[in-house]
């Protein structure tokens, strides 16, 4: 289930769900995630989330938590938009060990 929550320029979200693969030896998941989103003024938000997936353990295979966490910018001025994200996992895709990290930056134009 999720919940949202808004109130003036600020918006809280609360999400946790559950992956059953349905399968023997194949692991299921767990997933909670938060985010918080702020509207600065009618040009200018931020938002910044984190989801915590844990893959359940199987046999002699421990459960490994992946963890997402990323902050976002976008300023709207006219048709044109520059948005910025950065993003940072650790133990991606359940595995202990591999982290990765990516940013972007875009400029959209509506005609």
């Amino acid at each position: 289930g999720q919940i949202t929550y808004s109130t003036g320029p600020v918006s809280f979200g609360y999400r946790q769900a559950f992956q059953d693969k349905g399968t023997a030896a194949t692991a299921s998941r767990d997933i909670e995630s938060m985010s918080v989103a702020f509207n600065v003024n009618d040009n200018f938000a931020i938002s910044y989330g984190v989801q915590d997936t844990t893959v359940e353990a199987i046999s002699a295979t421990a459960a490994v938590t992946e963890e997402v966490t990323g902050i976002s910018a976008a300023y709207t001025s006219g048709a044109a938009s520059v948005r910025v994200n950065h993003s940072k996992s650790d133990n991606d895709n359940g595995v202990t060990g591999v982290d990765d990290e990516t940013t972007e930056v875009s400029l959209v134009l509506s005609f």
